[in-house]
């Protein structure tokens, strides 16, 4: 199983496409045993078309712009934890800074290996806990989820911070290029006009000297 993180919205630079290609590069290894789960319109939009009978779940309004709780988070993950797979990868974004970001690459083991007691839990259930370790999965692979989604919020929105000033300053150079040259245009209107005012007086004035 794959989770590809997006964002709902475009404007944030290449944020989504990293994750799309990442997606697409995993998934066509083989795509007859990949189940995809699309989180983010822009993953959806993406990936879609091309894996259109691999996907299982697309989920929208988690981006930076919604205030998303863990409470709907764990809906999303509960939706994961009653499939089966052999292992589960999250592909996301992680915030390096306002200008920076990596897509990231974690993997997250299926049920089985995770009650593996020696690899992944430090203490000792009793045959009677079963329920208990089948919740800690669950705990367990929500904050996975949860973490991943955040991450990728931190940079959707640094991202879009960037391209904002980047579109901001870009608009200014354009605005000044252009006052720049309406200015040009027309101090050479204005400039026109008065010769032709001083040319057509000194001629008027030629004319009445001569009278």
């Amino acid at each position: 199983m794959v989770v590809a993180v997006s964002s709902d919205r475009g404007l944030c630079g290449g944020v989504n496409s990293s994750v799309v290609r990442a997606a697409k590069k995993l998934a066509g290894f083989t795509p007859a045993n990949v189940d995809l789960i699309l989180i983010g319109d822009k993953s959806t939009q993406g990936l879609l078309k091309e894996f259109g009978e691999s996907y299982s779940l697309t989920v929208s309004d988690v981006s930076g712009n919604t205030a998303t709780s863990y409470t709907e988070i764990s809906q999303i993950a509960d939706s994961i934890y009653r499939q089966e797979y052999e292992r589960i990868t999250f592909l996301h974004n992680t915030f390096i800074s306002v200008l920076a970001f990596a897509t990231r690459r974690r993997v997250f083991p299926s049920k089985e290996t995770f009650k593996d007691k020696k690899r992944y839990i430090s203490y000792e259930f009793d045959d009677t806990r079963e329920e208990d370790l089948d919740d800690y999965y669950a705990f367990s692979l929500c904050s996975f989820l949860y973490s991943s989604i955040f991450e990728a919020h931190a940079t959707e929105l640094g991202a879009r911070m960037t391209s904002m000033d980047n579109a901001t300053t870009n608009a200014s150079d354009v605005i000044n290029k252009l006052s720049i040259k309406y200015n040009k245009q027309r101090q050479a209107v204005i400039t026109t006009e008065l010769t032709e005012i001083v040319s057509g007086a000194a001629a008027i004035e030629a004319m009445e000297s001569k009278d």
